[in-house]
Order: C-alpha cells, then sequence, then structure tokens
C-alpha cells in the first residue's frame, strides 16, 4: 500500500492516513486574514489539493442536523448539502476520486439510549451518494464519537461507531467487514505502510490486517486515552495515553519506549516530521522529541486563559515550520522551538478549535459560546 506522500491539500485528519501531520507546502511568511465563512457550530475543515474547502456545520435552522459547505480558494460557497445528522466535531475525510466523507454524531432524538450514528459519502457536486449507520447504546450519554472516517488509497473507508463494531465500507457504502472489538472504539484508525490499521479503543492499542483480522493487541492503561495512533516512516506507531507518549513496534506491539510528559492531555495526536521528529502537544505545552525518545525541547503555550490548552494536533509545513493552536492564537515554531510568528484569531471557547496547513494557506474554525462573535472558518495567507 505505502506511506502517502505529503499532499498540497489537507485531505483528512492528520494530513495523511498515517496522520503525520505534514503538508507538501509551506505556510505563510507574515500571515494575513483572506476571508471568513460563517456556519453555525462548525467541525474542522477538509481542504482538496485543488484548493476547495470542506466545512461540515449544525443546521441553523433547526440544530438536529447538519449542513456541509464546498468553499472555493476565494471564500465563496460553491454549493451547501444538508446532512441527515448532526455532523462530528472533527474534519471529512476527501478520498482518492474526490468524494467527501463526513462523519456524524447521531440522527434523531435519544430513545431510551439508543441513537444512530452515521457516515456519508458526497459527491464533489454535493450529492449525498450514500448514507451508513447503525443503532448504538450511548455509553454516558454523550455522543462523544469524534473520529473522522478514514480513507485508504485503495477507496476503502474505516469508521467506527459506539456499538463496539469497526466497519471496512466499500466504496459504495457496502460493508466489506466488520469487527466487535469489545471497547468502544471512539478514535480514528490509522494505516500503516504494508496497510496494517491501527485503532486505539480507550484501553487496547489493536493492529488489525487488510481483511480485519487481529494480528496484535496491546494493553493500555484504565484510562488509555481519545489519542489517535500516527505512524513514523519506519512504521512505528505513536499513541498519546494517560502514562504519557508511547513508542510501539509495528510488528508485533512490543513498547520500544515511553516518555511521561507533564500536563499530557489523552486525546493528542503525535505529528511526525520529515526528519522524525515527534511533535506532541501536553496540556498547553508543545514538546518536541527524537523518534528514539529524547525530549528535544518544550515551549509553554499559555496565553493567560483558563481555556489556552492547546488544541488538536501539530500541523507541519513543507519548510520544517511547527504551526499550533489554542483557544484564540496560532503559533508558528522553528525546529528549534524558537517562535516564529504568533497569530491572534476568532475564539474557539468550546475547546474544538483546529488548525489546517493546505495550499501555503492556514485555516482555522471557530466556535465560540460567545451570541455575537464569529463562528466559522478563517483562512489567513
Amino acid at each position: 500500500m505505502g506511506r502517502a506522500s505529503p499532499r498540497p491539500g489537507w485531505n483528512m485528519f492528520g494530513g495523511d492516513p498515517q496522520h503525520s501531520g505534514r503538508n507538501s507546502t509551506a505556510g505563510p511568511e507574515a500571515p494575513v486574514l483572506q476571508w471568513s465563512f460563517p456556519a453555525t457550530n462548525p467541525s474542522a475543515p477538509a481542504v482538496a489539493n485543488n484548493g476547495t474547502v470542506y466545512l461540515p456545520a449544525v443546521s441553523a435552522s433547526d440544530f438536529t442536523t447538519g449542513v456541509l459547505y464546498a468553499i472555493d480558494s476565494s471564500g465563496n460557497q460553491i454549493w451547501k448539502s444538508n446532512l441527515p445528522f448532526v455532523p462530528a466535531k472533527t474534519s471529512p475525510s476527501i478520498g482518492p476520486d474526490g468524494t467527501i466523507y463526513v462523519r456524524g454524531l447521531y440522527t434523531g432524538p435519544i430513545v431510551h439510549a439508543m441513537f444512530t450514528e452515521s457516515v456519508s459519502a458526497l459527491s464533489p457536486s454535493g450529492n449525498i451518494l450514500w448514507t451508513f449507520s447503525a443503532t448504538v447504546f450511548d455509553l454516558a450519554n454523550s455522543g462523544l464519537a469524534q473520529h473522522s472516517p478514514l480513507v485508504a488509497p485503495d477507496g476503502t473507508v474505516y469508521v467506527s461507531f459506539e456499538n463496539f463494531v469497526f466497519y471496512a465500507l466499500n466504496k459504495d457504502g457496502s460493508v466489506r467487514w466488520s469487527r466487535n472489538l469489545s471497547g468502544a472504539p471512539f478514535t480514528a484508525a490509522t494505516i500503516g505502510v504494508d496497510g496494517t490499521i491501527y485503532i486505539n479503543n480507550f484501553s487496547n492499542l489493536i493492529a488489525l490486517n487488510p481483511a480485519g483480522n487481529v494480528t496484535w493487541s496491546v494493553p493500555l492503561s484504565s484510562s488509555g486515552g481519545l489519542g489517535w495512533p500516527s505512524i513514523g516512516a519506519d512504521g512505528v506507531v505513536y499513541l498519546d495515553t494517560a502514562n504519557g507518549l508511547y513508542a510501539f513496534n509495528p510488528s508485533n506491539g512490543a513498547v520500544q519506549w515511553q516518555v511521561a510528559l507533564p500536563g499530557s492531555v489523552t486525546s493528542a495526536t503525535p505529528s511526525i516530521g520529515a526528519d522524525g521528529t515527534i511533535y506532541q502537544i501536553a496540556g498547553t505545552s508543545l514538546v518536541a522529541l527524537t523518534s528514539a525518545g529524547s525530549i528535544l525541547w518544550s515551549v509553554n503555550q499559555n496565553v493567560g486563559n483558563a481555556s489556552s490548552a492547546t488544541q488538536g494536533a501539530a500541523v507541519i509545513g513543507a519548510d520544517g515550520i511547527i504551526y499550533t493552536r489554542t483557544n484564540n492564537k496560532v503559533f508558528a515554531l522553528n525546529s528549534t522551538g524558537t517562535q516564529k510568528w504568533a497569530l491572534n484569531v476568532p475564539n474557539s471557547f468550546s475547546g474544538d478549535g483546529s488548525i489546517v496547513l493546505a495550499n501555503s494557506a492556514v485555516y482555522v474554525n471557530s466556535n465560540d459560546l460567545c451570541v455575537s462573535c464569529f463562528s466559522g472558518v478563517t483562512k489567513y495567507k
């Protein structure tokens, strides 16, 4: 299957199926606001290689369904498609053929703690091609399925719901296979260079072969964390947990090393530079580590706000500059950890703010609880 090369767009969470966090373009030297696009309670965006931005949001008319906007590189709406669900607070995924996949939190009312979760496939022109749904039990009355669909290079779509089942879907939405992982797999899967699928289901890191068979399973701490696994160029699997950052041998799941990080937020995803340096968010800090687990530097990005914990995952440009996001700032850091620039951005008080680097521009979504504040996506270049 092979490792996906960094692309000019941002086609899925983490930028690629390995969740490296890298982009093939460099970000802005001195960012200037290009445009702002308003949307109600928006999720994170995805950006196609041609610059089209796909932004899921809640429908302003009823707040029980959603919409997907297609926005051109100048900030103009191309189309808007109604979604049969409230979208999850994570980015859509764009398949190799341009199909857009959007994850839904729930459809319809919760009845006796039961509700429906879904994923929809849309054509590049905005037509819904299919929707796959499953009735699930709301484990904590939360609907916290905050993970993006994962699209493999062959077009297979991987998604997990709160019914404890991990699905592999064909391009037409039919089920290729499914596996019960006995521990709600809330987080996104990651695909290794050999096609192995890795998923963290709170209590275990599980490796599946492309046919869906478990090749190994490694127990994590009692609170394993919500982090997405990411894959290094050598196939090593990195995962942030309640006990710190781990590196796992891809062939058997053996722990190669483990590093405790102060203030670790066990939902952060490691990003991996072209030289193998690992960038891990830990509370209000960004930590850089060697591929052997030695800490190179740590930068505290506390901006004097109780909600200033760094959000999302670090993003890495083609020139090695690292980008991070707090609730109302974006930071650009040199590879040595020194600050290149800081940018004030619209607030994301709810903590689901993200940053995307695509086609040499930075995109941030904003979702503020303030009625008079901006909610939507902004582009800087």
